[in-house]
């Protein structure tokens, strides 16, 4: 696809070339020479071609300095027979280096896509009765669960991403090949934590072991946390660069070596793009159509929340006083196309793990790896910003569990984190990847929603409120629930001052509690 493309700039270069012969264009024409040489000197070298890149690069710098020669240089006819010939040459250099593609191109169709993460769950337990409560637990998380009775009964079936399976099934040996091919988590349910039990695990090779009864929450958020881990390359990377032929390549290199990867070549988006896909780093070309990279550095560290966002420039420039100059508008390092797949993952990997150490020790609370008090006020006053420049929408909803105290109380402190820690994931699983979820204190949790009303709100957070209610926590042979109430407040009639949406909040919750608990209610509906 990139050579297919290569052959229609050479063309457009070669007709560039001729306008400026025949002395049509002046300095505009040498300025889409310059633009377009210089993508070519980028990418060419990228996809195996570096005679082209060189020769285009040495090009570039010839254009470069009569762009920089004020008033416009008039060049003599001879010097512009040679640049036209040396733009012509270029097609040469594309035959001679007439070799299969890259790797990136040369894959089949497909296989360089990640794997959609998908977090189905099959549970493997004779016990009718047990099963099913697994089942209908593990689905309140959202997970996509399938029970079988006997590992017979698993026939030609995609194996799932985690493995629930009773220890005291009959025919886990002949009749259960399949889990030989199964690579992720495995749990297995035992009546004791004895060294029997337990050594029948690990010979079923299990990476975790719960004793019946089992606390569903906890053994979601076991899951979870598994899972998790196995997904722990998926560093976000946001590629903003307008030749889209050279940033598929990037996006297929990184999506390859386990990272999350997206395109922006519109860069007015840019903040939008930021604020909904979370980037763990930007790659950032410096010369882009009608805007430069520097500049769009700049308008992303104007905002407080992205100032410790890594920023890598990845241009064709190698003159060094400009790479210093970009560098110096808020950028953490410079790459210079064409650069090595190898060097490309080794240097977003290192970077984009660095940012997410920082950030969890800064912003993430330990025991639910939400917002901390602090960080999530500060996105609220982010968000409230970004609403009121696009005019949208935006909720914020206070969330407390209901009777706490009497948990800690009756239960225990670990068995209370356990309750909160079972609300935080459901909030991480049913809520949307661009909400703000923060424990705001002790028990208590803010949810930002943008570009959603308070009535959207509500019917989400009812819906956590069943899930949650429904839950069964475990304690000493003992069972018990918990249930929430929540207060819903949006910017559409109040002043949108976080404090202000805050306190309508607050007294939306402490209406839902006075009228009973275990309840949603909006704030124009709490002063009514």
């Amino acid at each position: 696809m990139y050579r297919e493309s290569l052959r229609d700039a050479l063309i457009e270069l070669d007709q560039l070339a001729s306008q400026l012969i025949h002395d049509e264009g002046g300095r505009d024409v040498m300025s889409a020479l310059q633009s377009r040489l210089h993508r070519l000197s980028g990418s060419a070298g990228t996809f195996g071609l570096p005679a082209l890149s060189e020769a285009a690069h040495v090009l570039e710098v010839l254009v470069n300095e009569w762009l920089n020669t004020e008033p416009t240089p008039v060049v003599s006819a001879h010097v512009l027979d040679e640049f036209a010939a040396d733009i012509g040459g270029l097609a040469s250099l594309l035959l001679e280096n007439d070799r299969p593609a890259c790797a990136a191109d040369a894959s089949p169709p497909g296989t360089l896509v990640a794997q959609a993460v998908s977090r189905q769950v099959w549970v493997l337990c004779a016990d009718d009765a047990l099963r099913q409560e697994l089942m209908g637990a593990l689905n309140q998380f959202d997970y996509q669960v399938m029970g079988f009775q006997t590992p017979g009964e698993v026939n030609n079936q995609q194996l799932p991403d985690a493995l629930v399976v009773d220890i005291r099934l009959s025919g886990l040996g002949e009749d259960a090949q399949w889990l030989s091919k199964f690579t992720g988590p495995l749990i297995t349910l035992v009546d004791s934590m004895d060294f029997d039990d337990c050594l029948s695990a690990a010979w079923l090779g299990a990476d975790a072991v719960f004793q019946h009864p089992t606390d569903a929450s906890e053994l979601a958020t076991r899951i979870d946390s598994m899972l998790r881990e196995r997904d722990i390359q998926a560093y976000r990377v946001l590629i903003v660069d307008d030749d889209l032929i050279l940033a598929e390549h990037y996006r297929l290199v990184l999506t390859a070596a386990g990272m999350r990867a997206e395109i922006l070549d519109a860069p007015t988006l840019i903040i939008e793009r930021v604020a909904s896909f979370r980037p763990e780093l930007i790659l950032l070309d410096v010369n882009l159509s009608g805007y430069s990279g520097p500049d769009l550095a700049s308008v992303i560290r104007y905002h407080d929340e992205w100032v410790g966002l890594p920023i890598v420039y990845l241009s064709a420039e190698t003159d060094l006083d400009r790479q210093i100059d970009a560098l110096s508008r808020g950028a953490d390092d410079f790459l210079v196309k064409p650069i090595s797949d190898t060097q490309l993952v080794a240097v977003v990997k290192v970077r984009a793990r660095r940012f997410r150490q920082l950030a969890e020790l800064m912003y993430l609370d330990s025991l639910t790896g939400l917002y901390k008090h602090g960080p999530i006020k500060d996105e609220l006053r982010a968000e409230l910003g970004r609403a009121r420049r696009n005019q949208a929408s935006l909720t914020a909803a206070m969330i407390d569990i209901d009777h706490f105290k009497q948990v800690n109380d009756t239960y225990g402190h670990a068995q209370g984190d356990r309750v909160i820690k079972a609300l935080a994931y459901l909030l991480k699983q049913r809520l949307r990847q661009s909400d703000r979820i923060g424990r705001y204190g002790g028990e208590e949790f803010l949810v930002i929603m943008s570009a959603c009303d308070a009535e959207e709100a509500r019917r989400a957070l009812d819906d956590i409120r069943l899930r949650f209610s429904a839950l069964q926590f475990h304690h000493e042979g003992k069972v018990f629930n918990c249930t929430l109430s929540a207060g819903v407040a949006d910017n559409a009639v109040l002043d949108d001052e976080p404090q202000a949406l805050l306190a309508a909040a607050d007294e939306a919750l402490y209406a839902a509690k006075r009228s009973g608990r275990d309840r949603v209610v909006l704030a124009h509906a709490s002063r009514d």
